[in-house]
């Protein structure tokens, strides 16, 4: 399943989300050019593939935002791929 194109270029979009993704493989560009989205993601994260340019040009996604982000999906391979490290979201991930 893909979520990507569901979001992308969807400039004024800052709801906050809550969507079954377990099955989803595909969320590149899903937040794409969402340049006012500023909402913590709790998504299942397990499934997916491809994370592509997810957050290009969503330059409203705060660091306290980005840094849940990185944090909960530290162990989603595609999420590293996709070029979101450490600096993505600066700071540390303390253990639940």
């Amino acid at each position: 399943m893909c979520l990507g194109a569901t979001r992308q270029g969807a400039s004024a979009f800052n709801q906050p989300l809550s969507l079954d993704t377990s099955s989803v493989t595909d969320m590149g560009s899903m937040f794409y050019s969402a340049s006012v989205f500023n909402q913590p993601l709790s998504l299942d994260t397990s499934s997916v593939m491809d994370m592509s340019s997810m957050f290009g040009l969503a330059d409203s996604l705060s660091n306290a935002n980005k840094l849940l982000i990185r944090c909960a999906w530290a162990g989603t391979s595609a999420f590293a791929s996709a070029g979101y490290g450490s600096s993505w979201g600066p700071g540390s991930c303390t253990s639940g």
